[in-house]
């Protein structure tokens, strides 16, 4: 298997081999001192030393200070969706780097230069060089160009050379001290990204990836694919909610598998919109547990696997806003802070577009559309994202009937051919009912959970969802 191994390779190798040039030069030091190059390295740094030039390398020192490096680590994590998401990881490997860095110190026992302060390894360069590293694999996660690539690593060893040449112009440290500095500070971030990949690799992690993604985070992809298949998408247990003191959900137990498509119908004020609010984390269950993804929609972090196409009510039609750019708001959760849309997310806009047969309208105003075009609209900004999960809430409420038919089919396509899983709720029983593979008929409690032909077929069933009795008339949108 290529898949996990490819991809936290790199990251392994550069760990390991930090951490053994770490240990060599730390028996080096601890057995000879102050090695044979130290003194004439540093000699050569030192006299090239100018009232200017000292002046340029006290702020560049700053490079691998704390008062720099916190809040460079914030806007790091902030920016980038993996550091957003796995905060606490990252949040360690400088305290962690300092942490290794004492206790080096009081092993090693080799003082400063001019200073009875203990000295290998440096700490200003393994913070600089931690940091360094964590720069270079978050913005690579991001799947920037080529050329901004380059720039950023190219910026990232720059810090480290620069602090590195700083602490010895300054007389803090010998040359061996900054190379041990180095070494202890990628090891630590390399672990951290190592780790990081090994977790993105596992079957049970799921970040889904964009078209045409490198070798290795599609080899990610597939080692997660089979944990996917194996778990719902949406489970309930036990779920219940109360609004004031009236129930609006009692009981339900409901889950979700990759592949269906199912349908919620009820009578009006059943409590379906709620269940979906619910699901979705945006209402907290007054009892009972909620699984998205198999885990609590609050930690949720892929919210792009989830589509939402809501009540066409909460479309303000009145908005001086395009087509474009209704259906470029659904890319919010895949991008990182602050970022502005690149090619690729343009091309996916179109593509979205393409696939609700709205291309033409990328710059027609939202309320210039009919109401049929204008729930394609919300439909493509769910896709666009290229969700895994596409949740809709009476998506054809005020839509006239040949746009039903229209809409349908299109629902047909995702499900059958694009291998999306579906949720829609609905009031129009015959039709749901022909269309999903997957009933749930909803009063508040779960009358009717399974085959759409099993409900149909029981006129009790129909009864209990409603109230009294009542005849399904089919006919054709």
């Amino acid at each position: 298997m290529e898949t996990a191994n490819e991809c936290r390779g790199p990251w392994r190798t550069a760990c390991l081999a930090a951490l053994v040039a770490l240990a060599t030069l730390s028996g080096l030091v601890l057995m000879a001192g102050v090695l044979p190059l130290d003194g004439a390295v540093r000699s050569a740094i030192v006299g090239q030393a100018s009232p200017a030039v000292e002046t340029v390398i006290r702020w560049l020192n700053y490079g691998g200070a704390w008062q720099f490096l916190l809040p460079a680590m914030v806007v790091l994590v902030a920016v980038s969706p993996d550091g957003r998401r796995h905060w606490w990881l990252w949040a360690c490997v400088l305290p962690l780097g300092a942490l290794a860095e004492g206790a080096l110190k009081e092993l090693v026992g080799r003082t400063r230069p001019e200073s009875p302060a203990m000295g290998f390894p440096s700490g200003h360069v393994a913070a600089a060089s931690a940091f360094a590293v964590l720069v270079i694999y978050l913005v690579g996660r991001m799947r920037p160009g080529p050329g901004p690539r380059r720039v950023v690593t190219g910026a990232a060893l720059a810090l480290i050379a620069f602090v590195g040449l700083a602490r010895v112009m300054l007389r803090a440290h010998w040359p061996s001290d900054v190379l041990g500095g180095l070494a202890l500070g990628v090891g630590v971030a390399a672990a951290a990204a190592w780790w990081h990949t090994a977790r993105l690799a596992s079957p049970s992690r799921a970040p889904s990836p964009a078209p045409a993604v490198p070798a290795c985070e599609a080899a990610e992809e597939r080692g997660r694919a089979a944990g996917r298949a194996r778990l719902p998408l949406v489970e309930l247990s036990g779920v219940a909610y109360r609004y004031r003191e009236a129930p609006v959900l009692e009981g339900i137990d409901l889950r979700v598998m990759p592949g269906d498509f199912l349908g919620i119908i009820g009578p009006n004020g059943s409590g379906k919109t709620t269940l979906l609010r619910v699901m979705l984390g945006l209402l907290p269950p007054t009892r009972g547990t909620v699984r998205l993804f198999g885990q609590a929609p609050a930690a949720l972090g892929e919210w792009r696997r989830l589509g939402y196409v809501p009540q066409k009510t909460a479309l303000d039609t009145g908005l001086p806003i395009t087509v474009t750019e209704v259906v470029s708001s659904g890319l919010v959760a895949a991008m990182a802070a602050l970022a502005r849309r690149s090619p690729a997310d343009r091309r996916r806009v179109a593509e979205a577009l393409e696939r609700v047969g709205m291309r033409g309208h990328g710059p027609v105003r939202i309320g210039d559309l009919s109401a049929g075009q204008q729930q394609r609209v919300l439909i493509a900004r769910a896709l666009v994202s290229d969700p895994e999960l596409l949740i809709l809430d009476e998506p054809t409420g005020g839509v006239d009937p040949e746009a039903q038919t229209s809409f349908y089919a299109l629902l047909r396509h995702l499900h059958r051919e694009r291998d999306v899983t579906l949720i829609l709720v609905s009031h129009d029983i015959g039709v749901v009912a022909r269309e999903v593979t997957q009933l749930a008929c909803l009063n508040h409690r779960l009358v009717f959970h399974g085959r759409p032909a099993d409900f149909l077929g029981d006129p009790a069933l129909l009864t209990a969802l409603y109230g009294a009795p009542v005849d399904v008339v089919e006919h054709d949108h």
